[in-house]
C-alpha cells in the first residue's frame, strides 16, 4: 500500500533502498551487492561481464535452469554441461566428483551451480560448497541460493555471509515469498566485480513495488521464514511418500519446495490425466539436460 503512494516519481535508478537494506540484513557494505527485474536478469548481466572480462568458459552443473546456458550463448560465451545436480544421476551414471570434472577447466572459468538444484532439490551444505571454491579458487563459483530457504535457517544453509572473493551468491526474493510477479533478484559478490554488474543494468530496472518488497522482506523478524519452511517440509514429505509407494517410481531427495520423480513407465497422457482430472500439475522434465526422454523424470512443486 506505502509503494502506491510512490507511483508518481521514478524509483531510486540504482535500487538504493534494497542496497542499504540488504547491507543491513546481511552486515556487509552496500556495494557488495547487485539487484535487478528477477535473479535472471543478474544472471544475463553476470554472463555479459563475464564475456568482456575473457573468460575462457562457463561449466554448468546439470541439470540446471535452462537461463544459464541461455545466456551464455547470448553473451558469446562458451558453456559446457557439468553432471552432478542429481544424487544418483541419470540414465544409471553416478552423480560424480565435480572437481574431477573440472580438472581440465583453465583459470579464470565460471561455473554455474544451484544450490538446491533446480529440477532436482539436491542440497550441498554450506561446508561442501565452501570447500570447492577452496579446492579452485581460479574459477568464479557462482552459486544460485534462489530456493536455499526451504533448506533451513538462512543463516545455517547459505554461504553468503561467509564467501570467499571467488564466490557469487545469486538470490531470488520471489520463491520462497511467492510474489514471482513483482520481479526481484539480488547476488552478493567481491565490490568489484558487484560493480561491474551494476554498471550493466539500465537504471530504473528494480520498480517501486520491488524495492518496498525488498525492505519489508530484509527488515521481517517475523516467524514467516520457520513456518513457511516447516509447512513445505511436512508437504514434502508427504509428496515424497505417496509417490515412492507407488510402483516404478523413483523420488530424488528433494530440499527444496518440489521433488524430481522418474516413472520410467509412465502414460504418454500422464500430464493432462492429472492436470484435467485432479487439478494437479506437473512439469515434464525430460527435456533437462541428462535427464533422458523417454525415461521420465517429472518436477511436482
Amino acid at each position: 500500500v506505502r509503494a502506491n503512494t510512490g507511483l508518481a516519481a521514478y524509483p531510486s535508478p540504482n535500487a538504493e533502498e534494497a542496497l542499504a537494506a540488504a547491507a543491513r540484513r546481511y552486515g556487509l557494505p552496500a556495494g557488495r551487492f547487485a539487484f535487478g527485474n528477477g535473479s535472471n536478469e543478474l544472471i544475463h548481466a553476470l554472463a555479459r561481464v563475464l564475456k568482456r572480462r575473457g573468460a575462457p568458459c562457463v561449466s554448468i552443473v546439470e541439470p540446471a535452469f535452462s537461463e544459464y546456458a541461455l545466456a551464455c550463448r547470448l553473451a558469446g560465451l562458451e558453456s559446457s554441461p557439468l553432471w552432478g545436480g542429481i544424487g544418483s544421476g541419470a540414465d544409471g551414471q553416478p552423480s560424480g566428483d565435480l572437481l574431477a570434472g573440472l580438472a581440465e577447466t583453465p583459470s579464470g572459468s565460471a561455473v554455474f551451480l544451484a544450490n538446491p538444484c533446480n529440477p532436482s532439490g539436491l542440497f550441498r551444505t554450506p561446508g561442501e560448497c565452501l570447500s570447492l571454491l577452496a579446492a579452485r579458487p581460479d574459477l568464479l563459483w557462482i552459486i544460485d541460493e534462489a530456493f536455499i530457504e526451504y533448506a533451513g535457517p538462512e543463516a545455517d544453509v547459505s554461504i553468503l555471509r561467509r564467501m570467499p572473493s571467488n564466490g557469487v551468491v545469486l538470490r531470488s526474493l520471489t520463491k520462497f515469498h511467492a510474489v514471482p510477479g513483482v520481479r526481484l533478484g539480488y547476488l552478493a559478490a567481491d565490490a568489484e566485480l558487484a560493480q561491474a554488474i551494476r554498471d550493466e543494468l539500465p537504471a530504473w530496472s528494480v520498480n517501486a513495488f520491488a524495492l518496498a518488497a525488498a525492505q519489508a522482506v530484509f527488515a521481517d523478524t517475523s516467524d514467516f521464514a520457520a513456518q513457511t519452511r516447516a509447512e513445505n517440509a511436512e508437504r514434502r514429505a508427504d509428496l515424497a511418500a505417496a509417490l515412492s509407494s507407488l510402483p516404478g517410481i523413483e523420488v530424488y531427495p528433494s530440499a527444496a519446495n518440489y521433488v524430481l520423480f522418474r516413472w520410467p513407465g509412465a502414460p504418454r497422457n500422464l500430464l493432462g490425466i492429472l492436470l484435467k482430472r485432479f487439478g494437479i500439475a506437473v512439469r515434464d522434465c525430460s527435456n533437462y539436460h541428462g535427464l533422458k526422454d523417454g525415461e521420465r523424470s517429472e518436477e511436482h512443486t
